[in-house]
């Protein structure tokens, strides 16, 4: 999705970035955006709030962001930034077991 680094091109530096700053593991509130925008697009979403009545970031994490991540070593703030990624200036937080659309 988005600009996210294929599997394919996940370098070692990318992997080793996975253990050390995690104060540079950031997105910016448009890749965040972006990310839910995308997932809120897909036929798997419909589904799941057709199935569930709403979707949550549990799941947005289970059916999106764990399945991209899976086998490359690295979590998606690192495939969406490959480069050093920013400092984080600020930490938001979310409900996990509510709609991620309200």
């Amino acid at each position: 999705p988005l600009a996210m680094v294929p599997p394919a091109s996940v370098t070692r530096s990318m992997r080793e970035r996975q253990h050390t700053s995690p104060q540079r593991w950031t997105l910016t509130l448009d890749q965040l955006t972006g990310v839910l925008r995308h997932c809120i697009g897909t036929d798997k979403y419909a589904q799941l709030r057709e199935r569930d009545g709403r979707v949550t970031m549990h799941a947005i994490c289970d059916h999106f962001i764990k399945p991209w991540c899976a086998a490359t070593g690295c979590g998606a703030a690192i495939l969406l930034n490959p480069e050093v990624g920013a400092e984080a200036e600020l930490m938001l937080s979310h409900a996990w077991g509510d709609d991620v659309e309200e």
